[in-house]
């Protein structure tokens, strides 16, 4: 039961941290990810380079927006790049259709890599 616990509190720890990259070592964060479900919201993404610093001149896509992380990766919501945000991060908007977790899938363009750099950030509707 003890095991079970702590796996529990590692996943759940896990899934508010930025994922990495695994080739490249980069992460995405968000500067909030609390969002109000059925409300639309607008939050700024970055991309941080393997020493967690800002990665300038990023440009970045969302792929994709699912409930992944609460098991529901067929409930979607569209998602859309709106404005270059605060900080040299990049906003998006959405309308989370109800409370739980989501998952932003994410590309990023970073100079002087040569292929996409891919990851994602969680976000909390309530």
């Amino acid at each position: 039961l003890l095991a079970l616990a702590i796996t529990i509190g590692a996943a759940a720890a896990a899934a508010d941290a930025p994922e990495a990259d695994s080739k490249q070592g980069y992460t995405f964060s968000v500067e909030s990810n609390r969002m109000k479900a059925g409300t639309p919201s607008t939050f700024t993404v970055h991309v941080l380079s393997p020493h967690m610093a800002p990665v300038s001149g990023a440009r970045i896509t969302a792929t994709r927006l699912d409930m992944a992380p609460d098991g529901m990766p067929e409930m979607t919501a569209p998602i859309k790049r709106t404005h270059s945000g605060s900080s040299g991060g990049q906003a998006f908007s959405a309308t989370l259709p109800m409370a739980g977790r989501w998952a932003v899938s994410l590309e990023a363009k970073v100079p002087g890599e040569t292929g996409p750099v891919r990851g994602q950030v969680i976000l909390d509707a309530r």
